[in-house]
């Protein structure tokens, strides 16, 4: 690109950084001379500079460079400027003030899905225009401008200055699971991935490393992020100084080249702390600890180091006297991790934070994390429950029942999935699944396609959507101590491995009280599987129950009942509970008090309190016992 002509408000010397408008966005450029001003010229957006920051000489030679390599000359004199001087724009999105994705007068009720979801993304605030696109897609681009022709979105254009040398560098690594071998048996390709990562000396590899050793590493590397066997952390790194340099001179006259003077002189600049690994743990409502480790102090001595930290949707990148940033000064300058406990923040709100270190070469920082304070409530608490199993026709369909507690209505979002389960290596799936949701023996709601029902924006905007649009999802309103029966099939009588799942969304004081699924419990994935999650800041006793036996005998009468099932709780992986014969368990006599206790001396139950966290309970037949089971997990 040719050199440009801008109307300056005075003289400015050459070598000067401004900002000037360039097409739809703004660019940081460089003065090169100054010229006759004409009407016809746009106007400079700012001046960044008092002073020249290129002198004549560096212009002379960017010029001569540029001729000489056929290069465009601000490419040369990106080039030239170091980094910390280099300016960029960013591209925003943000809601209009006043408008809020929940209740506005302003907010149209039946926004498209592709709108509500940017909406629901721009809820927490301000995000870039490239964040929105890499996440929804080029819907999410479309749809961003017609929320900006409703007047519900607006652009903004946010000056950035490069304040440190840095890149983010991608990092994965796998995630230990005694069953990963057995979930990969069929993609070979996969596995061999998988084993390379778990087998690394360093016990992750950088994503450069993994393209360079594995064909199509990026899609494989997503299907085992997505299967839960990798995961992938992006770390700030600071781009290596220049080693120490020795400089020898030597002289040259009529008679020849003469010997190497002995004179020499060794420079070696000064290096900026690496700090890597922020994360936070201990997060309740007003409390939280957050820290970073400390890799290398760059071979000068700290004078400081510490954390800094703000309101996410105020700065999600926080440094040192940046807007809305606290700063908290850790004592002492020693290698390794650091904290510092936080006290008195909002409950419910995101916060961003970094770890830093400053020497002699200045202040580094650690990638950019965040967390979220749990909500006003810290009632430990039921918020999803869960059950996968296989879906066949008639009686041998997955019939799900819940009931909520307190006193009043509870909104909570119903899902029946499929196709999704297939990318985390679970074969047989459901293709299409359809819910029925019952209040007694009477039909209430239905929905086969998700994005077909009337209040599909909402359940966008709720974060609990499906991932295919061939699932189906139920957002609504239920009564107290009411029992809910959601009935899973197959459209078109289809069969498949399904799940049923309820998601509490509001009103934690109105608990989420039990889930019962009935299916059938064959061998291999065609087994009964339950989950549930325990949120809060205290210990929660449920009760799990597996039946069988007594679902043939009356009242249900129900033909090919499970003859002797058997109960596995586990906590991620690993088992921390089973049970075969109820009466033989260490608290049989608590579980007989419960209320909910098995009718059969075969079925089994498990009896608990259990901290916050994920929970999966397998039901199995006894030997090679098949039949119809079912698995209920109670709030006790």
């Amino acid at each position: 690109m040719a050199p440009l002509d801008y109307r300056a408000p005075s003289a400015l010397a050459p070598g000067t950084r401004v900002l000037v408008p360039l097409g739809a966005r703004r660019a940081m450029g460089v003065v090169l001379c100054a010229g006759e001003a004409r009407d016809d010229l746009r106007d400079l957006v700012a001046v960044l500079d008092d002073e020249p920051v290129l002198d004549e000489s560096l212009l002379r030679l960017a010029a001569w460079m540029a001729d000489y390599y056929l290069a465009p000359l601000g490419e040369v004199l990106g080039t030239v400027l170091p980094g910390v001087l280099r300016v960029e724009t960013t591209r925003t999105a943000a809601l209009v003030g006043g408008i809020s994705p929940d209740i506005s007068p302003d907010m149209p009720p039946d926004l498209p899905p592709a709108e509500a979801a940017v909406v629901a993304l721009l809820a927490d605030g301000e995000m870039a225009l490239a964040v929105v696109v890499e996440r929804l897609g080029a819907r999410g681009r479309r749809a961003l401008a017609a929320l900006a022709a409703r007047g519900i979105v607006q652009m903004r254009e946010r000056l950035e200055r490069e304040t440190a040398p840095t890149r983010l560098q991608r990092f994965y690594e796998a995630v230990p699971g005694r069953d990963s071998e057995a979930r990969l048996a069929r993609r070979p390709a996969l596995r061999v991935l998988y084993a390379y990562l778990r087998d690394h000396p360093l016990r992750r590899a950088p994503d450069h490393e993994l393209r360079h050793s594995f064909p199509s590493a990026a899609a494989k590397l997503r299907a085992l992020s997505e299967a839960g066997l990798v995961r992938m952390r992006e770390e700030e790194q600071y781009r290596p100084v220049l080693p120490a340099v020795t400089c020898a001179v030597q002289a040259q006259n009529s008679a020849g080249l003469g010997a190497s003077s002995t004179a020499s002189n060794s420079v070696t600049p000064a290096a900026l702390s690496t700090l890597t690994a922020p994360a936070s743990t201990g997060v309740t409502a007003q409390t939280a600890t957050i820290g970073g480790t400390l890799t290398s102090d760059g071979g000068t001595a700290l004078t400081e180091r510490g954390l800094v930290y703000a309101l996410t949707s105020a700065n999600a990148s926080p440094l040192i006297s940046g807007t809305g940033v606290s700063k908290v000064v850790v004592t002492g300058t020693a290698m390794g991790a650091f904290t510092s406990a936080l006290s008195n923040l909002a409950p419910g709100t995101a916060y961003s934070f970094r770890a830093f270190a400053t020497n002699g070469a200045g202040t580094a920082y650690s990638a950019a994390a965040s967390f979220t304070t749990l909500s006003g409530t810290t009632i430990p608490r039921l918020v999803n429950l869960s059950t996968r199993g296989l879906v066949a026709t008639g009686d041998n369909i997955m019939i799900g029942g819940f009931i909520v507690g307190g006193s009043g209505p509870k909104k909570v979002i119903i899902r029946g999935r499929g196709p999704s389960m297939a990318s985390l290596g679970v074969p047989g799936t459901l293709a299409d699944p359809a819910i029925r949701l019952f209040n007694g023996s009477t039909p209430i709601e239905f929905n086969d396609n998700w994005q077909t029902a009337a209040n599909a924006a909402e359940v966008t905007a709720s974060g609990q959507g499906p991932t295919f649009p061939a699932e189906a999802a139920l957002l609504t309103t239920v009564s107290p101590n009411v029992p809910y029966t959601v009935h899973v099939t197959g459209v078109g009588d289809t069969t498949g491995i399904g799940i049923v799942e309820v998601f509490e969304l509001d009103k934690p004081e109105t608990p989420l009280l039990n889930i019962s699924t009935r299916g059938p419990v064959l061998t291999g994935d065609n087994i009964l599987i339950g989950g549930f999650i325990i949120q809060g800041d205290a210990a929660q006793q449920v009760l799990i129950v597996a039946k069988g036996p007594s679902l043939g005998q009356s009242p249900f009468n129900l033909g090919g009942a499970l003859p002797d099932p058997t109960l596995d709780l586990y906590s991620g992986s690993t088992v921390i509970e089973s049970n075969d014969n109820w009466g033989e368990a260490h608290n049989t006599a608590a579980i007989g008090s419960s209320g909910n206790a098995p009718s059969h001396a075969l079925e089994s139950a498990i009896l608990r309190s259990l901290a916050p966290g994920a929970y999966t309970a397998i039901v199995k037949g006894k030997g090679s016992f098949q039949g119809i089971g079912l698995v209920e997990v109670y709030k006790k």
